[in-house]
């Protein structure tokens, strides 16, 4: 498992990339592709550009499956920030069944119902 510290906010998504394993049978060229990739990605995020962030992402998953659950949580945060709660939260929810942190993901859930209700005050 590769769990996050924390919730995370945006401004720290592409810090998300040092917790990611190297797997002992990759090439370094390749954990540089994808180490540019989920950088990239982030900062799409950040820009407001979800959307081509997602796309970024599923492309990561397809070039390093062992990724799947940390690429499915981020999917989550740009869903979120995009204000796409509940598509956000079952993303949050494969990522855990994939194999990342049950407790952060559940605070990433929480934290969209929470905004659920908000936008419907």
């Amino acid at each position: 498992m590769r769990p996050f510290a924390k919730t995370l906010a945006i401004d720290e998504a592409p810090t998300v990339r040092a917790a990611r394993p190297i797997a002992p049978d990759s090439g370094a060229e390749d954990d540089d592709v994808v180490d540019v990739a989920l950088d990239a990605a982030a900062r799409l995020v950040s820009t407001g550009k979800h959307d081509e962030a997602i796309a970024m992402y599923r492309d990561i998953v397809e070039r390093d499956h062992a990724l799947r659950g940390m690429c499915e949580c981020l999917i989550g945060l740009a869903l979120f920030y995009g204000h796409r709660y509940e598509s956000a939260i079952a993303y949050y929810k494969a990522a855990a069944a994939h194999g990342e942190d049950p407790a952060t993901v559940n605070a990433l859930i929480q934290q969209a119902c929470e905004a659920i209700a908000r936008a419907r005050c």
